[in-house]
């Protein structure tokens, strides 16, 4: 379907693009695709052992996927974590420091 003439086209904050992640032979992702557009939420819900931990490590390039790509801001970053911060064995995204208040 063709964009209305004079469509802008807005990058998505986060795009996962056909992502992969497997340990040992246990496919934790298969070909996972989302995206976030600036100012939204998106939820993550599943069973035990569905892979919602494993994409957040991967979006927080914690793990590197085996196949497909993250951008953020429509870039690739080579750092090891861009968004997270490390707690434990997992990560909190967008944390922000607590503010003091008196």
């Amino acid at each position: 379907m063709a964009e209305p003439a004079g469509a802008v086209r807005v990058r998505p904050a986060l795009l996962v693009d056909a992502v992969s992640k497997s340990f040992g032979g246990v496919n934790a992702l298969e070909s996972v695709s989302c995206h976030i557009e600036a100012g939204s939420t998106l939820g993550i819900i599943g069973p035990n052992g569905a892979g919602k931990s494993t994409l957040i490590n991967v979006v927080s390039g914690l793990y590197r996927p085996d196949r497909g790509r993250v951008l953020l801001g429509g870039m690739t970053s080579p750092r090891r974590h861009w968004i997270g911060v490390p707690v434990r064995d997992s990560c909190a995204l967008f944390s922000r420091p607590a503010s003091s208040t008196a």
